[in-house]
């Protein structure tokens, strides 16, 4: 009896930590980089959660994903926009053995008979070779690149205590010069609190206003904490007091480019403990990354957050 149902899947082992092929893979800006195709005039073209392909020879096609769970399970759709041919559903699960991680990808679906369950015997050979050659490349691209600096976070609910802060609100349409800003403002805050012998009394803070998903814009504070406001602002410097509040603190040693994945697990954790976020956040540089090896720079992260109503 043909089957009604399959789950074609393929896996391979790749020599790189989890959150690093877990960030590599699921940020669809990668995925021309190892997705199957032996066609050189393909263009690709990334909007949000879905890539779409095109070619003369191949016609247009599209991933979308549907679902993320963080370092656990991808699920995406493939729209082949061929007509009255429905969307193919597939997933990637991702594993890890303290050393590799492993990614398996599957295919799935119910099969109407006898039409679909005859094809299935035909395509599935198809598919699984399609499987194996980008699960090959994506193996090669990963290892091909240099090792991540070793990371760890520990997170933690917390009281904070109020923080009276002397700011520069600013913003970057990208986050390629984000450094440069950071900079720039907190020199500026530096010269005038050396100018009236303010003591600093706390490491270097950037309070997170705002970032828009769709065009890239980050709004952002640069922060130095004081013990009182002895001297009034001048110029682009205001004051500000972060109140005491509920929170969670994320404390990241290793490089920063991992603090993004960090964001994500916060929340996450933040969501199942029962809490929703004020809308805002800050992080504290504690140690200078021109000073330390990449895995001793030390972040923390501060989520301010409240008990969800029942």
């Amino acid at each position: 009896m043909l089957p009604d149902y399959y789950d074609i899947s393929r896996t391979i082992r790749i020599n790189r930590s989890l959150d690093e092929t877990f960030s590599y893979t699921s940020n669809l800006n990668n995925w021309e980089q190892w997705l199957p195709t032996s066609d050189s005039n393909i263009k690709y073209n990334v909007q949000d959660l879905q890539i779409t392909w095109s070619s003369p020879q191949s016609g247009k096609s599209s991933y979308r994903i549907d679902s993320i769970t963080i370092n656990k399970r991808l699920d995406f759709v493939k729209n082949l926009n061929i007509p009255k041919d429905p969307p193919v559903k597939q997933y990637m699960l991702f594993d890890f053995d303290g050393a590799s991680t492993y990614i398996s990808w599957h295919q799935y679906d119910s099969l109407s008979y006898p039409f679909e369950r005859w094809m299935n015997l035909i395509m599935k050979g198809k598919i699984k070779k399609q499987f194996e050659l980008g699960l090959i490349n994506l193996q090669k691209v990963l290892e091909a690149q240099p090792p991540k600096p070793k990371t760890h976070v520990k997170y933690q609910f917390i009281t904070t205590r109020e923080i009276k802060v002397y700011i520069i609100r600013d913003s970057v349409e990208t986050m390629d010069n984000i450094s440069e800003k950071l900079e720039q403002g907190y020199s500026e805050i530096e010269r005038f609190l050396s100018k009236n012998n303010i003591p600093i009394s706390a490491p270097p803070m950037n309070i997170n206003v705002k970032y828009d998903n769709k065009s890239g814009k980050y709004v952002f504070e640069v922060a130095m904490a004081v013990d009182s406001f002895a001297v009034k602002p001048e110029g682009r410097i205001k004051t500000r007091v972060l109140p005491s509040t509920e929170a969670l603190l994320a404390a990241h040693w290793g490089h920063y480019n991992f603090v993004n994945q960090l964001y994500k697990n916060a929340n996450d954790k933040i969501d199942s403990a029962g809490y929703k976020t004020l809308g805002y956040s800050w992080e504290q540089y504690v140690n200078d990354p021109n000073e330390v090896q990449k895995d001793k720079i030390e972040t923390h992260v501060y989520i301010p957050i409240i008990k969800k109503k029942p």
